[in-house]
C-alpha cells in the first residue's frame, strides 16, 4: 500500500460514478481524464499529485476526503466534517464526510501537475476535493470520479447578498459520503420534526 494511481481514461468495464441519481454528466468525461496520485513521503504524511490534459469545468483543488477525523494543526490545512454546495434551486446541499481543505485553493491550468504534501498518512486518503468555478463539486478517487453536486450555476448578483431568503433560512438537503469501499453518497431522510426521521 502507501500510494495509488488512477490516471487517464477508464479501462474497458470502468465507469465514472454519477451523481445521487445515477446520472453521469458529459463533463465527468473530462474529470476522469484528470491525473490523481496519491504516494506516502514518511508514516505521518503524504503528497498528493493532480494533473489534467483538457479543458473542462474550471477545475480547483479544495483539498482531500479521508476515513476518518483527524485532528491537524497546519497553516496550510484545516478539518472540516462537512461541505456545503448551492443547488439550481437554491437550497443547499450539505455533504457530511472528513474533509481536510487546502488553505490556499488552486485552480489548475491545462498541462500543469500540482503537488501538495498532506500532514496525514497515505492509506488514510480516499481521493481528491474538486469544485469548478460554476459550482460543480465531485471526488477523484481511485477507480473514478463521483459528483457531488452537478449543477452548473454561474456567479449572479444574489451571490452579494441581495436575496428574498437569507442563506442560513434556505432548506437544505443531507447527504453522507460513505467511504468504506468505493465512496458513494447516502441522502440522508428529511427530518420529520417530531424527533425521528421517515423510513427510507
Amino acid at each position: 500500500m502507501g500510494w495509488w494511481k488512477g490516471w487517464g481514461k477508464p479501462k474497458d468495464g470502468e465507469v465514472a460514478t454519477g451523481a445521487v441519481e445515477g446520472d453521469v454528466s458529459p463533463w465527468v468525461a473530462g474529470a476522469v481524464r484528470m491525473g490523481w496520485e496519491v504516494r506516502a513521503a514518511d508514516p505521518e504524511a503524504c503528497t498528493v499529485s493532480v494533473s489534467y490534459t483538457e479543458p473542462f469545468a474550471f477545475p480547483v483543488f479544495l483539498g482531500v476526503v479521508l476515513r476518518g477525523a483527524v485532528a491537524v494543526k497546519s497553516p496550510d490545512w484545516e478539518y472540516t466534517a462537512t461541505e456545503t454546495f448551492e443547488e439550481a434551486d437554491e437550497s443547499l446541499r450539505t455533504t457530511h464526510g472528513h474533509f481536510l481543505l487546502a488553505t490556499s485553493r488552486t485552480l489548475l491550468s491545462v498541462g500543469d501537475r500540482h503537488t501538495a504534501t498532506v500532514p496525514v498518512p497515505a492509506d488514510d486518503v480516499v481521493g481528491g476535493l474538486f469544485m469548478s468555478r460554476t459550482n460543480r463539486a465531485w471526488v477523484r478517487h481511485a477507480a473514478g470520479v463521483l459528483v457531488l453536486l452537478d449543477h452548473d450555476r454561474p456567479p449572479h448578483l444574489f451571490d452579494l447578498g441581495f436575496r428574498d431568503i437569507p442563506r442560513d433560512e434556505l432548506p437544505v438537503h443531507e447527504y453522507d459520503l460513505v467511504v468504506d469501499g468505493e465512496p458513494r453518497l447516502v441522502r440522508r431522510p428529511p427530518a420529520t420534526g417530531e424527533g425521528g426521521t421517515p423510513p427510507v
